[in-house]
């Protein structure tokens, strides 16, 4: 079968292969990571430019290549400690976090008649992320980076990241079915939420679907922002 491999994930692979790395002492994992790391400052970080985050979309500027671009900076820059890794994951992330929604978009009353199974009144669209350029479907996935910019916060005292970071660990659960109060058999477990929703014309319009990625992108997220706290607490 035929195999594309665009070269606008090249940065993804960077945290395991660091990880590796710490694991095994190799330095052919570091090395991989460290080449991946020069093709992705050269090419996006200098040139402004992330797409290609979600595998259906290869060439397509999104949040998700921003801010998985953002995670491989950073975790460059805790290996190696070189200044130039930092300003390129403050760059991704400041790019990655303008598709987050900070504002509320107003819903009309009749949305919640219809969705009630899904949404309560009172239901804010800050922390929703558009998905991509020329799309107006907004979801969750952020909510996977909360630790990233809260560990950016703590490593450069900036405040922004960390309300970020607060915005993405919270908002997005606004949907979550925590308790099993609101899914009324539509789910049929407690702590599954709907993909995302359209925040135009007509708003309140969601494919009604819980995606396995949309679970694991809140474990992860809400699982660095407490690893993190805890090894500074006093």
């Amino acid at each position: 079968f035929p195999v594309t491999i665009p070269p606008s994930g090249t940065l993804f692979p960077v945290p395991p292969l660091l990880q590796l790395h710490h694991l095994t002492g190799r330095q052919a994992y570091l090395d991989a990571a460290l080449k991946a790391g020069e093709f992705g400052y050269r090419e996006f970080y200098l040139k402004g430019v992330h797409r290609g985050g979600a595998v259906d979309n290869p060439n397509v500027m999104d949040k998700e290549a921003a801010l998985m671009n953002f995670r491989s900076f950073l975790a460059l820059y805790e290996v190696t400690k070189e200044d130039r890794w930092l300003e390129a994951a403050k760059s991704a992330a400041l790019f990655g976090e303008t598709w987050t929604y900070v504002w509320d978009v107003p819903i009309p009353p009749e949305f919640y008649e219809s969705y009630k199974t899904f949404f309560r009144p009172g239901f804010r669209s800050t922390g929703l992320g558009l998905v991509a350029t020329g799309l107006s479907y907004a979801d969750w996935y952020a909510a996977r980076h909360a630790g990233d910019f809260y560990r950016l916060s703590q490593i450069t005292g900036d405040d922004h990241y960390r309300q970020v970071a607060e915005i993405l660990l919270h908002n997005t659960k606004q949907t979550m079915d925590i308790q099993g109060s609101i899914a009324a058999g539509r789910y049929g477990r407690p702590g599954l939420q709907v993909e995302g929703m359209d925040l135009v014309i007509v708003r309140g319009k969601h494919n009604k679907l819980w995606l396995p990625f949309v679970t694991t992108t809140h474990l992860e997220g809400m699982t660095q922002v407490e690893e993190l706290r805890k090894k500074t607490s006093p």
